[in-house]
């Protein structure tokens, strides 16, 4: 049963998301695509966040990676042409969205008991997130080969293909190196915690 307190925070994550879409849409940008699957995106989660156990808090946090991005998505994606400290926005977006998502896997099919010991539900999550990982990069590139040039998240990919240039597949791999950075990360740091709550309930490795 989906708790009925993420009901107001994903009422105003899809109000949000609709505004970004209208406004987006009116100036021209093909970043309001990206806010029409992020209404998707915010209805899964809200969906699935009785399953998953997410009180308020943790469903802010789920969503707070895919608040950044449609947040990069505004006008001329002007946060995506900035830095957080010594990442590019992008990178960031790789690796928060990464750790969030990996970490929030794990501890679920931990409370679930979904494997028969920590070490394979870590194992489980960190590949599940990669693998959503690598599906974005092909999802970004196949939006480079067959949509004109955007700044969303179907085409983010800008500059010469592999095989005139490097500016694309450097942009792929540093996103591939953040996904698989984030998705190990998401895992480790709240390892300890999460090992700690279920070690009744999952065997040990």
């Amino acid at each position: 049963m989906v708790p009925r307190k993420n009901l107001y925070p994903y009422a105003a994550f899809l109000l949000l998301y609709a505004a970004l879409f209208a406004y987006n849409l009116s100036d021209g940008s093909k970043g309001a695509w990206d806010n029409v699957a992020s209404l998707f995106i915010v209805t899964a989660i809200f969906l699935l966040s009785g399953w998953a156990d997410l009180g308020p808090g943790l469903f802010l946090l789920a969503n707070l990676p895919l608040l950044a991005h449609n947040l990069g998505t505004v006008g001329t994606a002007v946060l995506y042409g900035t830095h957080l400290g010594p990442l590019p926005y992008d990178k960031f977006i790789h690796l928060f969205s990464t750790i969030v998502f990996a970490a929030l896997l794990f501890r679920t099919l931990l409370r679930h008991r979904m494997l028969r010991s920590v070490a394979a539900a870590a194992f489980f999550a960190f590949t599940v997130v990669s693998f959503f990982g690598v599906m974005t990069e092909i999802v970004e590139y196949e939006g480079y080969l067959h949509l004109p040039s955007s700044s969303g998240f179907f085409n983010s990919q800008q500059g010469p293909a592999p095989e005139t240039g490097t500016l694309l597949y450097a942009d792929t791999v540093t996103d591939l190196i953040a996904n698989e950075a984030g998705a190990l990360a998401g895992v480790l740091l709240f390892l300890p915690a999460l090992g700690r709550s279920t070690r009744g309930r999952a065997k040990p490795s």
